[in-house]
């Protein structure tokens, strides 16, 4: 079912509820009908562009030579694709591991002619990954086309209309930081 044990309560109160109502004794149909009403099931479109989507990023991982996948999911919630990460990085493994990122949007937009939300759907979504991958290649690691180094503070939500590199600061201007003194304002301006 893809729920929480919370929502799986939930469905059982329910369906107790809606044997209760019909003085009937509790039968699967009523965790059936108590269970349509938690996650209505998926139209077949709406599983197709899941199956689309999450095939971009095999496809896509696959052909820059990342490892193969180890799980794929796809459930009421959404889908999950679980390629392992290598235990070290270099600028191509990152960037690529970006790319297979964004395969599933790609592939919505290549096979679908438009992409969906599927991609960016709040913390934890591709497009999350993707930017905290990138903020992270080019502050963290070092592997940027300038070797900058910003210790990576807590981070605060992202604004999803430019990138956020996690800065309290959250302006067009440079962080003014020591942290950050070799981030210039040209740069700043060409990454927000």
């Amino acid at each position: 079912m893809g729920a929480s044990a919370a929502q799986v309560a939930a469905v059982i109160r329910d369906a107790k509820g809606l044997a209760r109502s019909q003085a009937a004794p509790h039968a699967q149909q009523h965790v059936i009908t108590a269970a349509g009403h938690l996650a209505p099931s998926p139209t077949l479109d709406i599983l197709w562009r899941a199956a689309v989507h999450d095939a971009g990023h095999v496809v896509v991982a696959h052909l820059l030579g990342l490892p193969p996948a180890e799980r794929a999911t796809i459930t009421l919630a959404g889908g999950f694709i679980d390629i392992p990460s290598t235990p070290i990085e270099t600028r191509s493994s990152a960037l690529n591991r970006v790319a297979a990122l964004l395969g599933g949007r790609a592939a919505e937009e290549f096979l679908l002619s438009e992409s969906s939300n599927g991609a960016g759907l709040g913390k934890g979504s591709d497009l999350d990954m993707a930017i905290q991958l990138m903020g992270r290649m080019l502050f963290e690691w070092g592997l940027g086309d300038q070797l900058i180094y910003a210790a990576p503070p807590p981070c605060p939500p992202v604004r999803p209309t430019r990138l956020s590199l996690c800065f309290k600061q959250r302006t067009s201007e440079p962080p003014r930081s020591s942290k950050c003194s070799a981030l210039s304002s040209s740069n700043w301006q060409r990454l927000c």
